[in-house]
């Protein structure tokens, strides 16, 4: 099958809900709706990324200086490996066949130290430079 999203239905897909079936489990199936979801979030990151990168280029022009473009870049680096994360944790993505199968723990600490704790700090990061700058 290959190591692509599909918007079609896949075999592993199908076995999947069978097994469950099966189990008695109850199961999301994955389809046309996560692969939909996982370009419209591509597009969404790559479009902050021009931006993060049109931020950084002109981190210097004041009105643009304020927003704390480092900080502001990190957090759009930090969201993105939530989302990586988020897309193993959650199955959104067949994983047969890929190296995301060797280590499905990898995912979650993305998800939760590298993504939750990390834009967490950033974020108390910013508060408390806006902190300094009313008190």
């Amino acid at each position: 099958m290959g190591n692509h999203m599909s918007f079609t239905v896949t075999e592993s897909e199908l076995q999947r809900q069978k097994i469950a079936k099966t189990m008695s489990l109850s199961l999301d199936p994955r389809g046309k709706s996560d692969a939909i979801m996982m370009t419209v979030f591509m597009a969404t990151y790559f479009i902050n990324l021009l931006v993060a990168l049109f931020l950084l280029w002109n981190r210097k022009y004041p009105p643009l200086k304020s927003k704390g473009p480092i900080l502001m870049t990190l957090m759009m680096v930090v969201s993105v490996v939530w989302f990586v994360g988020d897309l193993q944790g959650n199955g959104h993505l067949p994983l047969a066949n890929t190296p995301l199968t060797n280590c499905k723990a990898f995912g979650f600490w993305m998800r939760i130290l590298m993504g939750a704790c990390t834009i967490c700090a950033l974020t108390a990061f910013r508060a408390y430079g806006l902190y300094r700058v009313f008190s």
